[in-house]
Formats: structure tokens, sequence, C-alpha cells
């Protein structure tokens, strides 16, 4: 596979307690969190080196973008992985506590995964997510609403240990 197309959506906070704030200026918390139907749509093809386009100007499309920052952390650990060239069609509002960048970046490390065949699981995809912020990790679990614990070097959904079913 060459060149994939990914839907990146948005996310509410239901719920959101600030238990403390961490040694590295971030703080530990507990969250409640819903996916929502407003998505981004992100088009990422092999490439050489990183480049990066967005329909929104005031996207930054160089190492600032979390997009950027996903495809150099997995290049710098899989030779295979040239670079990318990725086009992000935003129509999550930035800046908007949507959690539109964290998606994108998720979402670009499960499009890299498949376009360069690295088969990486949902734990690896997390250690990649854990260094691009606190919570790109949960749009790697595929269940729509999730109780989140996020403390440095965890993360995990509760309802699934409550085994909680919810229907819309």
């Amino acid at each position: 596979m060459e060149k994939i197309q990914i839907y990146s959506p948005a996310k509410i906070n239901l719920y959101l307690d600030v238990i403390s704030k961490r040694d590295d200026g971030y703080h530990n918390l507990e969250m409640i969190m819903q996916k929502i139907a407003l998505f981004d749509t992100l088009t990422i093809e092999k490439a050489q080196g990183i480049s990066i386009t967005c329909s929104d100007k005031k996207i930054p499309t160089d190492s600032k973008n979390i997009v950027y920052k996903a495809t150099e952390l997995i290049a710098g650990d899989y030779p295979q992985v040239s670079g990318a060239r990725i086009h992000i069609e935003k129509q999550i509002p930035s800046e908007a506590g949507l959690a539109g960048g964290s998606s994108n970046g998720a979402s670009a490390i499960i499009a890299l995964s498949h376009i360069y065949n690295l088969n990486l699981t949902r734990e690896e995809m997390c250690r990649y997510g854990e260094k691009l912020g606190s919570d790109v990790n949960f749009f790697f679990f595929g269940n729509p609403f999730s109780i989140f614990k996020i403390v440095p070097l965890l993360l995990f959904s509760l309802s699934k240990l409550l085994d909680l079913t919810f229907t819309a």
C-alpha cells in the first residue's frame, strides 16, 4: 500500500479532573471522553522526507505540527520509513478543545503503520502517543466511550475493566 486516507475524529470531555501537577509541567488527569461525529481527513502516502499541507492555513505544516512529530518518531525507529507526504483536510476547529491535533497525531501513527507494514500493536502506538500529548492514546482505543486515567506512562480504559456498554 502506497497511500491511505484516514478519518481523524474529534472528542469531547464529559468529565475532567486535574489530580496533580507533574514535574514536567503537565498534569495527571482523570477524564471521561467521547468521540464525536466530526472528523478531519488525513491523506498519507509514502515519500522521501516529510511534507505536510493543510486546508487550514493557521495550522503549522513544519516540525511544530503533531503529525510531523509523529512521523519523525516512527521514521527514527524504523529505517524503512523514509517519510510521508501528508495532507490534512480540517473540519475540526483548531484550539477548540476537541483534540483535533491529538487525533491527527494518532491517525498518522495508525496510517504510517499500515502503509509501511509495521504492524504496530496498540501498546507500541501508545508509546509514541505518550511522547506527543496526554490525550493522543485515547484515539487508539476502538470503543467510542471511555473512562481514562492519565498519569505518567499509564493509560487504561476503565470501561473495559467494568464491562460497561453504552448505546446511543
